[in-house]
């Protein structure tokens, strides 16, 4: 526990061995859990009192002690204080040791204290660096695992993944099995929300391997409980029962761990309800939420109305179905858990009235894409967060060993921007000559197979109707005019809004908007290739002419279908003219 000792001294002077005896006695006295919380606290303070006469170099293994006894009683504002205080002196002495504890112990802080993902992954970060100086294998992959937990928090779910597999052979060199099964049940989580269910279940079941070695049963019935949820995403519901119902016959388990027993009930019911087994339902959702509920479990509390909205809404109980999916979305907005505040909103545009249904389709579309950005920005941020410890690291060991490092680092670093020029530049040029090779004109919509008619409730003749209007529609130039909305073309068409996004996104199969502007960068494209004249516009101009009131929109828009940026396709369209 105590640093290093000065090189010009064998032993501490009187008054550090005082302080070094008294502060050992405090904070011995500090873990007594018989003490009231005030009393813990208050004996971690007579600990800090003596560190003023410490020398410098033993204060920061004291400050991660007190730091961590005041994070034992959940005293959050001192477990921050005391962390900080360990770094900033621990990183000032260049004390690898220390740096690595209190830096993990940061993380772990802004991981599960006050969530803050950007801090948390940044202190992690410094820990595994500062791990693997010192050797400490086990805590090197711990904290490279924790950093691949953050990422997929943030849905950067590749990013994550790649990271996680980077932790493995840490855990492997260290033999520890517990966290091989925490590293393969994340990349099981990973794969299953990426929809790649094999490796899901493969790598939940290589979990489900290291925890029968370490005998722990409720981690095994865990591990049983995210196949499940595997087989339930995949709709195999008997498959999923099966596994849940393997891991409900573990004994005990509402003793050791009623949230997971509660969540493991809902898990049945729902997978019992999917395939037409009444039996028991809805009291089993019912018993789910009082267990939830009794021990305050919020987030279940939400799964669990959502299922029971799930549940009305399929016995065509629509009052309680709308109850329970409100009830869903109100707990979820508060909790700001948009995972579920997208599940109740799905729900609540199946069984509202149809101007509700639309409200609450556009909320969860603005959900998702909101999601969508703060994916890229939490990319960014952690490639950043990568970027610039790196880049300290290679400063220290310039100043420290050899100046050449930072040389071969930013050779390096050169080689990989060069490289992702070029695989980038690459990329552009097969884009390219997919869209000069593709005639756009010629997309078909979507066929109008017998299957469609039955997702939408509205007569055959009205949706007849309606697509021949659309065809016509597509056939002339209207969609350029600038401002045009699906209420407006509603009306030109004598039908409702609702109907008309309705037949939009099951016969083109795409939202209203996305249908707009496929219509007119489609256009947009084949101008551009035909006439020479029109790519001597600006791009203001070009999106003027078709129907965009700034640059900025058409451009996105025009990326969006064809993956390049509509100028370097001018550009290249020039080329091939002056050739």
């Amino acid at each position: 526990m105590l640093g290093s000792c000065s090189n010009n001294n064998s032993t501490h002077s009187e008054p550090t061995n005082e302080a070094i005896d008294s502060i050992a006695f405090y904070l011995d006295k500090a873990n007594d859990v018989h003490l009231s919380t005030k009393e813990r606290g208050d004996l971690a303070m007579k600990a800090y009192s003596w560190t003023h006469k410490l020398e410098d170099s033993l204060k920061p293994s004291y400050f991660i002690s007190i730091g961590t006894l005041f994070y034992k009683i959940n005293d959050h504002k001192n477990d921050i204080r005391f962390s900080k205080r360990a770094y900033d002196l621990a990183s000032k002495l260049n004390d690898q040791k220390d740096i690595a504890r209190s830096s993990f112990n940061l993380g772990l802080f802004y991981l599960k204290s006050d969530y803050k993902s950007d801090s948390a992954y940044y202190y992690f970060n410094k820990a595994q660096y500062a791990y693997r100086k010192i050797k400490d294998t086990l805590k090197t992959g711990l904290s490279i695992l924790n950093m691949g937990i953050i990422q997929r928090y943030e849905n950067d779910l590749l990013g994550g993944q790649t990271t996680i597999i980077r932790s493995i052979p840490y855990f492997e060199v260290a033999k520890s099995d517990r966290f091989l099964a925490s590293a393969y049940n994340s990349l099981g989580n990973i794969d299953a929300e990426l929809g790649d269910f094999k490796n899901a279940i493969k790598n939940h079941q290589k979990a489900l391997k290291y925890r029968r070695r370490l005998n722990d049963k409720i981690f095994e019935a865990k591990s049983l409980n995210n196949i499940g949820v595997v087989h339930k995403d995949q709709k195999k519901y008997k498959e999923a029962h099966d596994y849940f119902n393997q891991a409900f016959a573990y004994d005990s388990l509402y003793i050791k761990d009623a949230g997971f027993y509660a969540l493991l009930l809902n898990n049945i019911a729902y997978a019992k309800l999917k395939r037409g087994d009444d039996k028991d339902l809805p009291e089993q959702f019912f018993k789910s939420l009082k267990i939830k509920d009794s021990i305050n479990d919020r987030v279940g509390i939400v799964t669990s109305k959502t299922t029971l909205a799930e549940y009305y809404a399929d016995k065509n109980k629509i009052d309680s179905a709308k109850m329970y999916a409100y009830a869903a979305k109100d707990l979820a907005e508060k909790l700001k858990l948009k995972d579920d505040l997208l599940e109740s909103l799905l729900i609540l545009s199946r069984i509202e009235n149809k101007d509700k249904a639309l409200e609450f389709t556009r909320q969860y579309i603005q959900i998702k894409d909101s999601l969508q950005k703060k994916e890229r920005v939490a990319k960014n941020q952690f490639a950043r967060i990568r970027f610039d410890t790196d880049q300290i690291e290679q400063e220290n060991m310039q100043i420290t060993k050899h100046k050449k490092l930072l040389v071969y680092a930013l050779i390096a670093l050169f080689l990989a921007f060069a490289s992702i020029y070029y695989l980038k530049q690459r990329t552009y040029k097969r884009r390219l000559q997919a869209v000069l090779d593709k005639n756009y004109t010629e997309e078909s919509p979507a066929p109008e197979v017998q299957d469609k008619k039955k997702e939408l409730d509205i007569d055959e003749l009205t949706v007849q109707q309606i697509l021949k209007d659309l065809k016509e529609f597509e056939s002339g130039t209207q969609y350029l005019q600038e401002g045009i909305s699906l209420a407006s073309l509603s009306k030109k068409f004598n039908t409702n809004s609702s109907y008309l996004s309705k037949v939009i996104n099951t016969y083109r199969e795409k939202n209203f908007s996305t249908y707009i502007n496929d219509l007119r960068i489609t256009y947009a494209i084949e101008r551009l290739k035909r006439d020479g004249k029109f790519r001597l516009y600006s791009i203001k101009a070009i999106a003027e002419e078709t129907g965009y009131s700034n640059s900025q929109s058409f451009s996105t828009a025009f990326y969006k279908k064809t993956g390049i940026q509509p100028s370097y396709f001018i550009a290249e369209l020039k080329k091939l003219d002056a050739r």
